[in-house]
């Protein structure tokens, strides 16, 4: 019985390290987009994208957090607060904006939204905008 419990408590202490150092490393993974620019959600996913979660937060930096947490997640898009809702908690809404090896999202202005990008991401997506063709490499 010791040996189980101090076994799984050995185990509780790892994981809850590393979850720490995975929140540490998110903030150089991701670039913040400037604020009202953001994905065209809707045209995002007629052309592939894949909705993978959406959640709501009560800080912002919390979504960028839980698209670093998924690996298929390269963009998070933070809603403005609800006038009807409760006013200290967001929708965050995380993306996979890769369909078939491209870069399937597009940006648009719109007021009070937010979003986060997966830095490698945003350097191939510059490098490329318009092919926006993705190698084999994982971003």
């Amino acid at each position: 019985m010791f040996r189980f419990c101090s076994c799984s408590l050995l185990l509780l202490v790892l994981f809850s390290g590393a979850q720490r150092g995975a929140a540490a490393n998110c903030s150089d993974a991701f670039r913040s987009g400037s604020d009202d620019f953001v994905l065209d959600a809707k045209d995002a996913v007629e052309r592939g994208a894949a909705l993978l979660a959406t959640h709501n937060v009560s800080v912002n930096k919390d979504c960028e957090t839980l698209c670093c947490r998924d690996p298929r997640c390269n963009l998070a898009l933070l809603e403005p607060r609800d006038a009807k809702g409760t006013p200290d908690t967001r929708t965050c809404v995380l993306f996979d904006c890769v369909h078939k090896k491209r870069f399937v999202c597009r940006f648009v202005n719109q007021d009070g939204y937010h979003s986060y990008m997966r830095e490698r991401m945003f350097q191939r997506y510059l490098q490329a905008p318009d092919r926006a063709a993705l190698g084999s490499e994982p971003y």
